[in-house]
């Protein structure tokens, strides 16, 4: 119980906004098992208090800030070229990113050759506070698409998908978990475009779907 609020300590002090959604929902499930599975009594209320712990932790830090922030960058049309926010920079990208493959939908633009069309649409668009920071769109999915085009894209959702359905099947909670995460990150980093997140994925690629 320690280790565990020690780790949800962690997840809310990097205000990591993806890994803040991960940890509600983690929460939400452990919190559903331990109404219905968990006998012991104190175990139950400690994972009962953990939804009101992060809860407090995001009340009094800068997360409740970031988020309203990124809110309001979603909300808003005004002066996204300009804005620094990193929120309203990442939505700027997508848009400009979607512009691309919209453009090279069938086969893509090519490996390396994304960042130099983005700082193109940048120029040309005038967007000056994502040519600056040079913003990418952080996005795994836009980023494949981007690359190799339609072929890219679907091979990507196979080899996320596919294993998230079969271990299903196979009621293998651990690997689906893993799965429903790495699903998530991958919209919002681009996981397989640099070493620590290949290693880490095929990592435990191979430990659910091979070894087990």
């Amino acid at each position: 119980m320690i280790l565990m609020f020690c780790v949800i300590l962690f997840i809310a002090l990097i205000s990591s906004k993806i890994g803040l959604i991960a940890l509600l929902l983690i929460l939400l499930v452990a919190t559903v098992y331990s109404i219905y599975k968990i006998k012991s009594a104190a175990l139950r209320t400690g994972i009962l208090l953990l939804p009101l712990f992060v809860l407090l932790l995001i009340l009094k830090s800068d997360i409740y800030d970031r988020v309203d922030r990124a809110i309001q960058s979603m909300t808003t049309t005004k002066n996204l070229n300009q804005n620094i926010e990193s929120t309203a920079l990442r939505i700027t990208a997508i848009k400009t990113t979607v512009e691309l493959i919209q453009a090279n939908w069938l086969v893509g633009v090519g490996t390396g050759d994304v960042w130099g069309d983005l700082r193109r649409y940048y120029f040309v668009e005038g967007k000056s506070g994502c040519l600056k920071e040079k913003v990418i769109p952080h996005n795994q999915y836009l980023n494949s698409f981007a690359k190799h085009g339609i072929i890219g894209i679907a091979v990507l959702l196979v080899l996320l998908f596919f294993p998230l359905l079969k271990s299903y099947q196979q009621k293998n909670w651990l690997a689906f978990s893993f799965m429903l995460l790495l699903i998530m990150n991958c919209g919002v980093e681009d996981v397989f475009e640099v070493q620590n997140g290949v290693v880490f994925s095929s990592f435990f690629y191979a430990y659910f779907f091979l070894l087990l």
